[in-house]
C-alpha cells in the first residue's frame, strides 16, 4: 500500500472517535428526523476520498491519489480540519452545560440554550473553516531571500535551500 493511501487511512481512522461524538451529540440534540441525521450524512461524507482511495486500490492493485479528483481531496482534508474545530468547540459548551446544571434551576432553559449553541457553533465553524482553507490554499504568499557567503567551497557554489514555513507547500498551491 502507497505511504500516501496509508497515511490517508491513519488520519481517517484518527478521525473517526470526533465524528462519533459529534454525531452522537447532534442526533440527541436536533428534533426533526431530517435535522438528526444532516450532521452525520456530512460528517461521513468526509470519508468519500479514503474509502474510494482504498477501494479502488484494492480493485486496480495501484493508486496515485495525486491523480484523484481535488474536490474529493479537499473535502476530505476539510473535513479533518472542521471536524477537529468542532468537536473542541462541543466539548467546551457540553463541560459549560455541566456545570451551569449545578447552579441553574430551570434545567430547560440550559436545553434550549445548548441546543441553539451547537447549531450555532455547527454554521460557525462550518463557514469558518470554509473561508480559512479558501484562503490558504489560494493566497500563499512567498518571500524570495538571498543570502550571499563568500568563500564558499567549490561543491558548494551556487546551493540554493529552500524553507518552506507552511503546510501547504504542495503541488496545488506552487
Amino acid at each position: 500500500m502507497p505511504w500516501l493511501l496509508r497515511m490517508t487511512l491513519v488520519v481517517a481512522s484518527l478521525m473517526l472517535p470526533a465524528i462519533l461524538y459529534l454525531s452522537f451529540r447532534y442526533y440527541a440534540t436536533f428534533k426533526s428526523h431530517l435535522q438528526k441525521w444532516l450532521l452525520p450524512t456530512v460528517l461521513l461524507s468526509f470519508y468519500v476520498y479514503p474509502l474510494s482511495a482504498l477501494i479502488d486500490f484494492y480493485i486496480t492493485g495501484s493508486i496515485d491519489l495525486l491523480n484523484y479528483p481535488q474536490l474529493l481531496a479537499y473535502w476530505f482534508w476539510f473535513g479533518l480540519i472542521f471536524v477537529f474545530q468542532l468537536i473542541t468547540w462541543v466539548i467546551i459548551t457540553d463541560l459549560i452545560k455541566v456545570v451551569t446544571n449545578y447552579f441553574y434551576e430551570d434545567k430547560n432553559v440550559i436545553s434550549r440554550w445548548h441546543h441553539h449553541a451547537l447549531v450555532v457553533l455547527f454554521a460557525t465553524i462550518f463557514l469558518f473553516t470554509a473561508a480559512k482553507t479558501y484562503f490558504h490554499t489560494t493566497q500563499v504568499q512567498t518571500e524570495h531571500h538571498t543570502i550571499y557567503v563568500e568563500n564558499l567551497p567549490q561543491p558548494l557554489e551556487g546551493l540554493q535551500i529552500v524553507h518552506i514555513t507552511d503546510i501547504q507547500g504542495d503541488e496545488y498551491t506552487g
